[in-house]
């Protein structure tokens, strides 16, 4: 599978209150108010920066900036392959999760608080998890807006437009 860049904005959405809900439709897009993506996360910039930093060779500056270049692995076990450096930085050369996947962005916020994450995402469908994994934990409420699309999906509908999953 060739791989694309992606560029997208992870939102959080409102829930609460009368008129929050979120219709999904049978592609996986969203059907949102504008209101609904007013909301932040619920965890604060520096628990999201924490979170992002779990993932091997990541990093994430005071000013909001993100980037995660996965290091190589081989096989199945997630054993980094010998070269890889210490840091989880591997030299993203041809191979499982080679060549060329990365991720930079910026964590957008207001007081504090990340108000959206911008992405440029060309990553394989098992790090496209592993990061949603450590940024959101079992939080799943968010919006994946495509920006080239202009459309907002769920999760799945992101994996089963970018990986060509099935749709649940």
């Amino acid at each position: 599978m060739i791989l694309r860049q992606w560029h997208l904005f992870l939102h959080a959405w409102a829930t609460e209150g009368a008129g929050n809900s979120v219709a999904a439709q049978a592609d996986g897009s969203l059907l949102l108010k504008g209101e609904q993506l007013q909301e932040p996360f619920a965890i604060s910039f520096e628990e999201m920066c924490r979170r992002f930093e779990t993932l091997p060779g990541a990093w994430c500056e005071p000013d909001g900036a993100v980037g995660w270049n996965p290091p190589r692995e081989t096989g199945g076990d997630g054993a980094l392959e010998n070269g890889a450096l210490e840091n989880g930085a591997g030299d993203n050369g041809p191979g499982e999760n080679g060549p060329g996947q990365y991720l930079g962005g910026t964590l957008h916020c207001l007081d504090e608080r990340v108000m959206c994450v911008e992405l440029f995402v060309h990553l394989r469908q098992q790090n496209w998890l592993r990061m949603l994994d450590a940024l959101m934990g079992e939080e799943r409420r968010i919006a994946i807006q495509l920006a080239e699309e202009g459309v907002f999906v769920s999760p799945e509908g992101f994996l089963h437009r970018a990986f060509a999953t099935p749709l649940a």
